[in-house]
């Protein structure tokens, strides 16, 4: 407990949720460009919705009883999974958030202890969680904790501005087993837990029919370049879900503040009629006198132009991430396949409304080098990491394996 008798550990009541949203927000800002552009995440519905997603869960707040007010909050989501070889019960610690006026007080390591021990008294054994490359303060706390690093992280990232098809040679070699196809639930079910049996963090057949049945998920792309029961036959799948019906990404200043830009959001149009007749203008009447400024007011129509195109597109989608996940890779030819089921979900995403498509990938797993190529560019913002534990100590955890499952719902 924290050495102040004023803040007091508890479980989390229905009435903590406002208080909670709000630490999320300031939590977790994100910043860059000296601090000219900050966002956040924040959750859409009640604080605890992220937690109710799993069958069994810890959420813990810290509050000032002698003010009355939530100084921090800490969840921990239990499930059944495989940890190098072996099946136990694992809990993923997330939402560790402190309120600012209340750091260095020793709120987050008391949260994190209490957390642990909570969910250590329910059978758990395994603790892993997610924390940003360069957040060193999170780092020390779970270090001085006995955590350890897991695995180093990709998010491979493709904005879906458009959704080109599969390369030829990609389609090529998923039309010789049929071309890419989308799967009933039941198959995705059978095909993806069966894949993710024994690996790290893969989900047990129960868990994953609990995944298989959220509102979240979409769909399954599958591609093979054989009829079904070929010897040497090669196939690839990919899981598309939905990364935004709970959390989003929440724009806190872009040079502005967001609530300003809120105010003038309704003067855009006008705004980029009135620069793009002003630049045009100045071409049409020869104020632009020099090559040099000619240039320039093309240049500007052209900034304008792309600025109005991208915020039209930006307000006709309906949610902003799409996930892919449990990406299946079978047989020695399963590369293209999995290019073209990759293809396959872009374009679904796009067409569902989808800003841009998320791949959380062990930095070291073949899929990686398979979308992005040897020089591995996709990836945006700080690097994040899988950290972990065992409850009630043993050997040092050696890293997860490369291809080991990524659980939408940790995020």
């Amino acid at each position: 407990m924290p050495a102040d008798a004023s803040l007091v550990v508890r479980h989390y009541k229905p009435a903590d949720s406002a208080a909670c949203l709000q630490l999320e927000i300031s939590g977790s800002e994100l910043r860059s460009a000296g601090g000219l552009l900050e966002m956040a995440f924040w959750h859409h519905n009640d604080f605890d919705a992220k937690s109710r997603q799993f069958r069994s869960h810890v959420l813990l707040v810290c509050e000032d009883t002698a003010a009355s007010a939530i100084c921090g909050v800490i969840a921990i989501a239990i499930k059944r999974l495989c940890v190098h070889g072996k099946e136990v019960l694992c809990g993923y610690v997330f939402d560790l958030r402190i309120d600012y006026a209340y750091r260095r007080r020793g709120i987050g390591g008391s949260l994190a202890r209490e957390a642990e021990a909570r969910a250590a008294a329910m059978g758990v054994q395994y603790l892993y969680l997610t924390v940003n490359g360069t957040n060193d303060k999170a780092q020390r706390l779970y270090r001085s904790l006995g955590w350890v690093p897991a695995s180093h992280r990709k998010m491979h990232v493709s904005p879906l501005f458009l959704a080109p098809a599969a390369a030829s040679a990609d389609r090529a070699a998923a039309a010789k087993g049929g071309g890419v196809r989308q799967l009933g639930t039941e198959e995705a079910l059978d095909l993806v837990s069966r894949y993710y049996a024994k690996r790290d963090l893969g989900l047990s057949r129960a868990e994953f029919e609990h995944l298989f049945a959220s509102p979240s998920y979409l769909t399954t792309f599958f591609a093979t370049d054989a009829p079904a029961g070929t010897d040497g036959a090669s196939s690839a799948a990919i899981v598309l879900w939905h990364g935004s019906r709970l959390t989003g990404i929440k724009p806190i200043r872009m040079v502005l503040h967001a609530s300003t830009w809120a105010k003038l959001a309704p003067l855009a149009p006008a705004a980029f009629f009135a620069m793009l007749a002003g630049a045009l203008g100045l071409l049409w009447t020869g104020a632009a006198s020099s090559l040099f400024s000619q240039l320039a007011c093309v240049a500007m129509a052209l900034v304008v132009i792309a600025t109005f195109v991208l915020y039209l597109w930006a307000n006709s989608r309906t949610a902003l991430r799409a996930r892919a996940i449990a990406p299946v890779a079978e047989g020695p030819a399963w590369e293209p396949l999995m290019r073209a089921v990759y293809a396959a979900a872009r374009k679904e995403a796009r067409q569902r409304g989808f800003g841009i498509l998320l791949a959380n990938l062990d930095a070291d797993s073949p899929v990686v080098h398979c979308l992005c190529g040897k020089t591995r560019t996709g990836n945006i913002g700080s690097p994040p990491a899988f950290w972990h534990k065992m409850l009630g100590g043993g050997a040092p955890l050696e890293r997860l394996a490369p291809d080991s499952f990524f659980d939408p719902r940790d995020i």
